[in-house]
């Protein structure tokens, strides 16, 4: 068996090093991700809802949420919605490469 070269040794470990930087920087992006889309979802239910509850109260056009602005708004969560899976999809098969065992250099 050869003997591996100070060389070899520190690129093996930096070229590991620098997949798993990467990969914790993709899960911190990731979570980062879905904690706003969290808070986008929440906000928007809570703005819908307070729309709604305005109208009952007073009956005000000022404050009427119309159908196309709610189907606006349904679009933007559906299409902040398939990012995020797309994300976490990319965060699942990066997760599944880090944790394969990787094979020996001949």
């Amino acid at each position: 068996m050869e003997a591996m070269t100070m060389t070899q040794r520190t690129r093996r470990r930096g070229i590991i090093k620098l997949i798993g930087d990467i990969a914790d920087d993709s899960k911190e992006f990731i979570d980062d991700l879905l904690d706003r889309t969290r808070d986008v979802d929440r906000d928007l239910r809570d703005t819908v809802r307070h729309a709604v509850d305005e109208e009952e109260d007073d009956q005000d056009d000022d404050h009427v949420v119309t159908t196309s602005q709610l189907e606006a708004l349904q679009g933007q969560l559906a299409s902040l919605a398939e990012q995020v899976g797309r994300l976490a999809e990319l965060q699942q098969q990066q997760l599944q490469h880090r944790e394969q065992p990787s094979q020996p250099t001949r």
